[in-house]
């Protein structure tokens, strides 16, 4: 289940760099999955979504810049910085055996 979860996130992380507006969404979608793989034990994939995702919404999305510097850009921007602590967070969280989903803690 972990790889698995680890390579549909990678997928929708790498098919958000071709979604013009709703880019970065999709991308914290990619690290939402990526954090419940992480908690499955997988920590590889999730490191190489969080590298893609960061790439992705902060060099290479324009729309996301535009978006952050909005009237409501400090929600959106708070909502991508959850998305990239996330995938960390669940690392360490498995890796601490504090929490696990599916019985996996990867060690």
């Amino acid at each position: 289940m972990a790889k698995g979860l680890g390579i549909a996130a990678l997928i929708i992380a790498l098919l958000a760099f071709f979604i013009p507006i709703y880019g970065w969404l999709v991308s914290v979608l990619a690290l939402a999955i990526a954090a419940i793989g992480a908690l499955a034990g997988e920590r590889t994939f999730a490191i190489v979504v969080l590298i893609i995702s960061a790439l992705n919404i902060y060099v290479l999305s324009p729309s996301a810049w535009i978006l952050f510097n909005s009237p409501d850009g400090p929600t959106y921007l708070t909502i991508s910085i959850i998305g990239m602590i996330a995938p960390i967070a669940a690392i360490v969280l498995n890796s601490a055996g504090k929490l696990a989903i599916g019985g996996g803690n990867a060690a």
